[in-house]
């Protein structure tokens, strides 16, 4: 969901050249597979395209192209600081950049089945990286 929403936000803002978005599991659930159903019909009713996405695998070569690793909870953070060399790869929490929120976790919904409050997060904390991303790196 968050590659979706990021690569949209980041196309409308025609950053595509400038900005590299892609996601991938530390995990190996579901390799392959697209996008859950829930997501892609949360992302249908807003217009938002997953075409080409699937499933696949953090490697040591992601360390290498990203520049910043961004996780949707502490336990892909953590698994995100212990699966590579990370030096030159900042790993941060999406919800780290929204001010005022409770939690700065985003919950799966794929176990609390409510995909409708984990778009708004994500594409909150979508929206707010993008403009940390555009300050930070002089990006207009």
């Amino acid at each position: 969901m968050a590659e979706a929403i990021f690569r949209d936000l980041v196309a409308k803002e025609q950053l595509a050249d400038r900005i590299k978005v892609d996601s991938c599991g530390t995990g190996d659930w579901h390799l392959g597979q697209p996008p859950h159903q829930g997501t892609k019909k949360i992302l249908e009713q807003q217009g938002v395209s997953y075409d080409g996405m699937k499933a696949r695998l953090l490697t040591e070569d992601d360390y290498k192209q990203f520049d910043y690793m961004v996780a949707m909870d502490q336990n892909n953070y953590e698994a995100l600081k212990r699966s590579g060399n990370h030096k030159d790869t900042q790993i941060v929490k999406l919800m780290d950049f929204v001010e005022d929120i409770e939690d700065n976790e985003i919950p799966d919904p794929y176990y609390t089945g409510d995909f409708e409050q984990t778009y708004q997060l994500v594409s909150n904390g979508c929206h707010q990286f993008l403009q940390f991303l555009k300050g930070k790196h002089h990006l207009i």
